[in-house]
């Protein structure tokens, strides 16, 4: 019998990466996301159109379930089944899933099930014991132990493929995750890592990837380019050079996980992949949420302040902050509400309210020069 895994959310993370993943590895999945996007799945199948850059293939995925999320009984019943679970829903929207887990542990509890494992497919740092903590909070508190790390394993992945919508994505297929979550064992699955030291992996994803997406994407918006494969070379050159800056940085932080030459050959393969024409990703989608985006933890200004630790100036990471603040597209969520904080309070507004920083962090005056 073929091992399954239900994955919870069906979106360019879930159906994008991770769906077609489990399914060159071989694994029955059961499909879980709200009911108006299960009609996205036709007999259960979908298309993922690969986007390069090496491979441009149409993929047929078959899922063997669907289930909507709000059939919290029924998605329990299939966790306490499972040989794990996938998880890849907006961090706003954790509290059913999280529930249905909850369910799902006691029912496999009660039928003498082992532990289970979560693949955390979040994109924010530290997002396991977010998970963990909220899976807690449905359980009865008698059980919370169900919750513990012997019995629950909340394994975050680094998803670093680029998915420009649930059917579309690049042809990337590296998995890394953490190494030290998983509790027992995984069922093998095509292109996982699991890596020591996983900080070191988030954070080079968060950092590099993530930040000169959120780079790129800022420059381009703010000369009138809205897809990044068109970006300018004078441009490209900014955005790379502060992909140098985070991953000299990420070297001086991790010395014993990155190399020099692994992190120039990943910043120069990653650049290839933002701008491939095929993919043709649009510069909106980059730095949406902006918000969420310029907190101190997040890809800008925790870019900059890991360089500053390391006696790094982030000149050029600085400059995709300052394209960022002046992004005034109401149609890319955030923007409407960091302009109003630009308007009454100015930069140093932002800084305090958003990014929350104070002046007595090197950060802020580096950035208001």
């Amino acid at each position: 019998m073929a091992s399954s895994v239900v994955q919870i959310g069906l979106g360019k993370v879930g159906a994008g990466f991770l769906c077609h993943l489990y399914q060159r590895s071989g694994l029955s999945i059961v499909g879980c996301d709200m009911p108006e996007a299960l009609a996205n799945f036709p007999d259960n199948r979908y298309e993922l159109q690969l986007c390069g850059p090496d491979d441009f293939s149409s993929v047929p995925i078959q899922l063997s379930e669907l289930h909507p999320a709000t059939n919290k009984a029924a998605v329990a019943a299939r966790i306490a089944q499972a040989s794990f679970v996938g998880l890849a829903v907006p961090e706003a929207h954790l509290r059913d899933p999280c529930e249905a887990i909850a369910r799902g542990l006691l029912v496999r509890a009660e039928a003498g099930g082992g532990p289970l494992n979560v693949l955390i497919a979040l994109n924010r740092l530290g997002s396991g014991w977010r998970v963990r903590d909220a899976i807690r909070q449905y359980l009865p508190a008698d059980r919370h132990a169900l919750a513990d790390k012997e019995s629950l394993g909340c394994v975050q992945a680094v998803i670093a493929r680029m998915c420009a919508g649930p059917f579309r994505a690049e042809d990337y297929g590296v998995l890394p995750i953490d190494a030290e979550a998983v509790v027992g064992t995984l069922p093998p699955i095509d292109g996982m890592e699991p890596k020591a030291e996983f900080r070191a992996w988030e954070s080079l994803k968060m950092f590099v990837h993530n930040m000169a997406h959120m780079v790129a994407g800022a420059l381009c918006l703010s000369e009138g380019i809205e897809h990044v494969d068109a970006i300018t070379p004078n441009l490209a050159t900014t955005a790379r050079a502060a992909m140098g800056e985070a991953a000299a940085a990420l070297h001086l932080a991790y010395p014993e996980t990155f190399t020099e030459a692994f992190l120039r050959e990943h910043v120069e393969s990653l650049w290839r992949r933002i701008v491939n024409p095929a993919l043709h990703d649009a510069c909106a989608r980059l730095v949406d949420d902006l918000v969420r985006k310029l907190d101190r933890t997040d890809r800008l200004i925790g870019a900059a302040e890991l360089c500053l630790r390391h006696r790094i100036e982030p000149t050029h990471i600085l400059a995709g902050l300052h394209a960022a603040l002046r992004i005034d597209d109401p149609a890319i969520k955030g923007t409407a509400e960091i302009q109003v904080i630009l308007r009454e309070g100015g930069t140093d507004a932002v800084l305090s309210q958003v990014c929350d920083l104070t002046p007595h962090d090197p950060l802020w005056q580096t950035t208001l020069k």
